[in-house]
């Protein structure tokens, strides 16, 4: 049980790194001319878990050519959860689809559980403009470790499709 409150504080302290992460990124691309941009946005999430069927989400973070990095925090009725996001684009009949997964920690029911979380998704970014781009995607979020004596009746694993609305610079 230690080894596992351990690594849920490991977790919550990622913040950190991910933003030395990206400050470290945006040098480095300014500098070799690679293609690069930043961004931030809310969203909605539907679900098929027993917490009810409607989250908030909220993240963003940097792309470097076909990598991202960022973070996402996802705000239901009894929980919440967000972590460290990392991405890559794949390239479909010449549509750009990022593979992303999700590494982090949440709670539920206000400091009455702690769990940590693994969430992989597909999303399919529409750009509108330069600076205004719409996502659209399909995920599933999986509990590693869950430290409630009643995980199987609040089980948040399961399949979701969101979309968000985002903002910042777009290539």
């Amino acid at each position: 049980m230690k080894a596992k409150k351990h690594l849920y504080l490991i977790l919550k302290k990622i913040d950190k790194a991910v933003l030395l992460i990206l400050f470290n990124t945006i040098l480095v691309s300014n500098t070799l001319n690679y293609k690069n941009g930043g961004f931030g946005g809310i969203g909605l999430n539907m679900s098929n878990t027993n917490f009810g069927s409607i989250t908030l989400s909220s993240g963003g973070g940097f792309e470097l050519n076909r990598t991202f990095v960022g973070g996402r925090s996802y705000y239901g009725d009894d929980y919440f959860f967000g972590g460290l996001e990392l991405g890559y684009k794949l390239s479909v009949n010449n549509k750009p689809i990022w593979l992303n997964i999700l590494f982090g920690g949440g709670q539920r029911n206000i400091k009455e559980s702690d769990f940590v979380i693994i969430a992989p998704k597909l999303k399919y970014r529409y750009k509108l403009s330069s600076l205004v781009a719409l996502e659209m995607n399909l995920g599933y979020k999986y509990l590693v470790f869950d430290y409630s004596p009643d995980y199987v009746e609040n089980n948040i694993n399961g399949f979701y499709l969101g979309s968000s609305l985002n903002l910042g610079w777009f290539n």
